[in-house]
C-alpha cells in the first residue's frame, strides 16, 4: 500500500490550502477517535487524509480524470455537494491503487453515512463533523458526546446536519435518512 507520508504529499499538492488544513484537522481529530474507539489508526488516517481529495474539482476535471469510468454518471446524477465522497472513493481505488474496503466506503459515505456504517465510517464522518476549524451551534455538545458513545453521536450529527441542510433549502441524500433510521435501530 502506498506510504502515508505519499499520500499527505498528494493532498497538500491537489488541495487549496484551507481545504488542506480542514484535511488535516479532520485527520487530527479521526485518529484520536479511532485510539478511543479501536479502529485502525493507519486506516483512520489514509481515510482522512483522502476524504476530500476530490472536493474542488469542477465537472470537467472530473471528466478528464475519469474519461471511460461508468460509475461516474450515476455519481454525477447525485447532488453536487455530495459528489466529492464517492468520487474520493474512486479516486483512491482507480488513481491511487488503494483497495481496501474499508478505506473507500468510509471515504465514500463521509459526508452522506450509509446503512451498516462501520466504526472507521463513524469515525471519519465524525471527525469531520467536529474538528477544530468547525463552529455551529450546537458543536461542543456534539464534540463531547463522540468522544463518549459513537452510535450516539453519529445519530446526533446526522439529526443535526439534516436539520441543517432543511434550513438551507438544500435536497437531503437518502442514504443520510436511511444512516439515521438504521443507527436507531440498530444503536448498541
Amino acid at each position: 500500500m502506498i506510504k502515508i507520508n505519499k499520500i499527505d504529499k498528494i493532498v497538500k499538492e491537489t488541495l487549496s490550502k484551507k481545504r488542506y488544513t480542514h484535511t488535516i484537522n479532520v485527520c487530527s481529530m479521526a485518529k484520536e477517535l479511532a485510539v478511543i474507539y479501536g479502529v485502525d489508526t493507519e486506516k483512520t488516517e489514509i481515510s482522512a487524509l483522502l476524504h476530500d481529495i476530490m472536493k474542488e474539482k469542477t465537472r470537467p476535471e472530473i471528466l478528464e480524470i475519469f474519461p471511460s469510468n461508468v460509475e461516474i454518471q450515476d455519481i454525477l446524477e447525485r447532488q453536487k455537494s455530495i459528489w466529492h465522497g464517492p468520487l474520493g472513493a474512486l479516486y483512491t481505488k482507480e488513481v491511487l491503487g488503494i483497495t481496501d474496503p474499508e478505506i473507500l466506503d468510509a471515504i465514500a459515505c463521509h459526508s452522506t453515512a450509509r446503512q451498516d456504517m462501520t466504526s472507521l465510517d463513524k469515525v471519519l464522518f465524525l471527525a469531520d463533523m467536529v474538528c477544530e476549524e468547525r463552529k455551529y451551534k450546537g458543536l461542543e455538545m456534539l464534540r463531547k458526546l463522540a468522544h463518549q458513545d459513537l452510535d450516539k453521536a453519529m445519530i446526533k450529527s446526522l439529526e443535526m446536519n439534516i436539520e441543517f441542510i432543511k434550513e438551507k433549502g438544500n435536497n437531503i441524500d437518502n442514504d443520510s435518512f436511511v444512516a439515521l433510521k438504521w443507527l436507531k435501530e440498530h444503536q448498541i
